[in-house]
């Protein structure tokens, strides 16, 4: 699916194979960090700091949206930050290993569950239902986790993590 998208804030991958009996994929050098690393060291982003990231990350779900693909694991570990020369980050989405061509999107087993926990929307917990409003959803969440002080989800069960996000709202971040 990755070979499809060509984005500036989509990871390029060059060349994939097979050496000696391994798989392999060499994609773009990228020096920065993961977002989920830069939320831990920072801790919460304050909003002129996170609206751009987030408009570089709807930006590459519009374009891959638009060519049908739903990538289905979005979380912050899952996008990078690249250090610019000019001291700014260009946001890279990479590990379109779950991502689905959206016309295939039932291609899962029935009551299986794709994805992480803490980022997979109610109509996937639900209906097993994997469409592009789930990587909106799982956007939001990422949001909210820059902006606050402390995670959306603290349960420590996935159970606990799926009756959250059925059937409770969210705190304001600010609280």
């Amino acid at each position: 699916i990755i070979d499809k998208l060509s984005h500036p804030n989509i990871v390029k991958i060059y060349e994939r194979g097979e050496y000696k009996g391994k798989l392999f994929l060499a994609m773009e050098l990228i020096r920065g960090k993961s977002l989920a690393r830069a939320i831990a060291d920072h801790g919460p982003f304050d909003l002129a700091e996170a609206l751009p990231v987030m408009k570089q990350c709807a930006q590459a779900l519009a374009f891959i949206h638009d060519k049908k693909v739903v990538h289905r694991d979005l979380k912050p570990a899952n996008i990078l930050l690249a250090e610019e020369e000019d001291g700014k980050s260009t946001v890279k989405l990479l590990d379109f290993g779950l991502a689905i061509v959206h016309s295939h999107s039932r291609l899962t087993r029935s009551g299986e569950l794709v994805g992480t926990i803490n980022y997979i929307a109610p109509e996937q917990i639900i209906e097993n239902l994997y469409i592009p409003p789930g990587d909106i959803y799982a956007m939001g969440v990422i949001f909210y986790e820059m902006i606050s002080p402390v995670p959306l989800f603290q349960e420590k069960s996935i159970a606990a993590i799926i009756e959250k996000i059925l059937d409770e709202a969210a705190l304001e971040p600010s609280q």
